[in-house]
């Protein structure tokens, strides 16, 4: 389901991935912070498509620059 920003923009709903998103492992050499939930303006810097190793179903691999935080 897309929700509407004050741009009018569509965005996507993903709240249904939270409890599957904190059960994530993060690497121990993390080179960057986690990001504040929000809205960002990014530059897509890269993007491929690949598979998952364990079921082997495909993914897209977004690579993002942050510019700015929406407030």
């Amino acid at each position: 389901m897309a929700l509407q920003n004050e741009n009018s923009a569509p965005v996507a709903d993903l709240a249904r991935f939270d409890n599957e998103w904190t059960k994530t492992s993060t690497s121990l050499d993390e080179l960057y912070s986690d990001i504040p939930d929000g809205t960002y303006d990014a530059v897509i810097e890269d993007a491929r498509v690949s598979e998952t190793t364990s079921t082997g179903r495909p993914v897209v691999i977004w690579k993002l620059r942050i510019k700015d935080r929406k407030r």
